[in-house]
């Protein structure tokens, strides 16, 4: 089974319970009330140019898999894609927690940073702020080794001290 038919069956797998209806190739209606964290209360239904579009991409990736997975299973992983636009997540779901322990931390200030959602304001800019403070501390200096621990416990503590003024002023 070749790379694009395992992650289309694994989405599939990740889909179930998700019930996706297909009327020609211009409407589509999803039921996603069984998957945690979907806003607008789970219920899409798209119609037109953008119905087609996912029908359409699911149908390449049949193709692409070489016929290893159905229509139903490639329309999962593509409709797990644009559901990702509707995943309502956590600042500590969209950072690296084993980098930024203070999020784990209950009852923390980081922990109720953490706990707010990710496409907030604040919420965007916290993220934004601790993925690009994580990729210089752990990126390989001139010499081949990297950020001195000390120097990363100094750009860690100020990456904290920005995010609860933002958070809490």
């Amino acid at each position: 089974m070749n790379e694009t038919a395992v992650r289309i069956k694994a989405a599939a797998h990740r889909m179930r319970g998700v019930i996706i209806e297909v009327d020609g190739n211009e409407s589509l209606s999803i039921d996603a009330r069984a998957l945690d964290g979907i806003a607008d209360e789970g219920l899409f239904d798209l119609e037109g140019e953008h119905a087609a579009n996912l029908v359409s991409e699911a149908r390449a990736y049949v193709l692409i898999a070489d016929d290893e997975v159905t229509f139903e299973d490639a329309l999962a992983s593509v409709v797990e894609g644009y559901l990702s636009d509707y995943r309502e997540t956590t600042v500590a779901q969209a950072i690296d927690l084993a980098f930024w322990d203070a999020f784990k931390v209950d009852g923390s200030h980081m922990a109720t940073i953490g706990a707010i959602e990710a496409r907030s304001c604040v919420g965007e800019a916290v993220v934004t702020l601790l993925n690009d403070v994580q990729r210089i501390c752990v990126r390989p200096t001139a010499d081949g080794g990297g950020m001195e621990p000390d120097m990363v416990g100094v750009f860690k503590a100020g990456a904290y001290r920005q995010a609860r003024a933002w958070y809490f002023g």
